[in-house]
């Protein structure tokens, strides 16, 4: 009875073999340019000389010319800085318009050495009725002040 068992378990087992030989396991597959994936790609689109990208539901637009980065206006009154807290691009010329009856001359925090955003820069207050600009080219977190009244605040963001 030992060698039937013997011999039963010696042909099972070729036959194993053999069969595996034949057809090897499955491997795991990796996708191909022809296999759907999980996950959803990037959809991107140009409108004019843009590229704005939406991904994982949040859209961003990015400028690919500077010149197409619109210009940003700030009014100063005597009340402060409209808008006072904001983000832009990197690129962006930020104008402010004084629409007091006195000088404003905003500036970067903190008072009065001006350090934290030492490009936030204008030469000189801002008379009534005119215009100072700067341009903001890195992305940073800038916190500002008027020079001439430092409790009138702000707050940039640059992306």
């Amino acid at each position: 009875m030992n060698k039937f068992f013997s011999a039963t378990l010696l042909i099972g087992a070729s036959l194993m073999i053999s069969g595996c030989a034949g057809n090897p396991a499955p491997s795991p597959q990796t996708p191909t340019d022809t296999q759907a994936t999980s996950e959803t790609p990037a959809s991107t689109q140009e409108i004019g000389e843009t590229q704005v990208t939406e991904e994982k539901g949040i859209t961003k637009t990015e400028y690919l010319s500077l010149d197409d980065i619109p210009d940003v206006t700030i009014t100063i009154s005597k009340e402060g800085f409209t808008p006072g807290d904001l983000t832009i691009p990197a690129g962006t010329k930020v104008i402010f318009k004084n629409e007091d009856t006195t000088g404003h001359w905003p500036a970067s925090d903190p008072h009065p050495t001006h350090g934290m955003c030492p490009y936030f820069r204008l030469d000189e207050a801002i008379a009534p009725g005119e215009t100072g600009e700067v341009h903001f080219d890195i992305t940073d977190e800038c916190t500002f002040h008027d020079h001439l009244n430092p409790s009138l605040k702000g707050k940039f963001t640059i992306e």
